[in-house]
């Protein structure tokens, strides 16, 4: 019995120690390059595109594929609203925002980014 009871002292001691770690060191790694990853899809510079690839879609009626498309592109976190021209192949995006509120190079950057993807 006292074999026993010296390997579960010694397993809630690994456990606890585990515990200590993935709360204390692995947990806030995590967050912290979550919130950096998130940073970085703000920027056309590091944006990754391939999520944003299976948005893709030949029909331009499809408006879940263009609204989710949108959010997944730099300047998601603004309103925005949506008008397709089916005859012209266009879809126009208005962003709620004021055009000063943003850095004019920055600006001109994500709108080119945005609507290339």
């Amino acid at each position: 019995m006292r074999r026993t009871g010296v390997w579960i002292v010694v397993l809630l001691v690994v456990g606890m120690i585990g515990l200590a770690v993935m709360e204390g060191y692995v947990k806030p790694k995590l967050d912290r390059q979550a919130k950096q990853y998130e940073m970085d899809q703000n920027d056309p510079l590091t944006h990754h595109i391939e999520p944003t690839l299976a948005y893709a879609s030949p029909y331009m009626g499809d408006a879940g594929n263009l609204i989710n498309l949108n959010a997944s592109l730099p300047f998601r976190n603004i309103g925005r609203t949506f008008q397709l021209y089916p005859e012209v192949l266009t879809a126009e995006i208005r962003y709620q925002t004021a055009a000063g509120d943003t850095d004019p190079h920055k600006l001109k950057e994500i709108l080119l980014y945005n609507a290339t993807a």
